[in-house]
């Protein structure tokens, strides 16, 4: 992680460690670990979790469609399972 000063003081500059397709292939991991159905199409949304947070996949299955999906967020440095969700409509 490098270093930079900022506006706001001392800034952490970081990469993303884990690319989407690592991403889309863990939440399909814990989908199925939970006992959840996978459906394509499967949408990858990156954000920034605050203002100097930290990078968070975010893979949402059944994207554009209506229906149940599961809704799973990784840290993108080092794809560790934020949150699981299953969104029954």
């Amino acid at each position: 992680m490098a270093a930079a000063d900022g506006l706001f003081g001392r800034v952490y500059a970081e990469e993303k460690s884990v690319t989407e397709e690592d991403a889309v292939e863990a939440s399909r991991k814990v989908v199925v670990r939970k006992g959840w159905r996978w459906r394509e199409p499967v949408r990858v949304l990156t954000y920034r979790r605050g203002l100097a947070g930290r990078l968070v996949h975010v893979v949402i299955t059944t994207a554009n469609k209506k229906g149940e999906s599961a809704r799973v967020e990784l840290d993108a440095l080092t794809g560790a399972l934020l949150v699981a969700d299953y969104l029954v409509r």
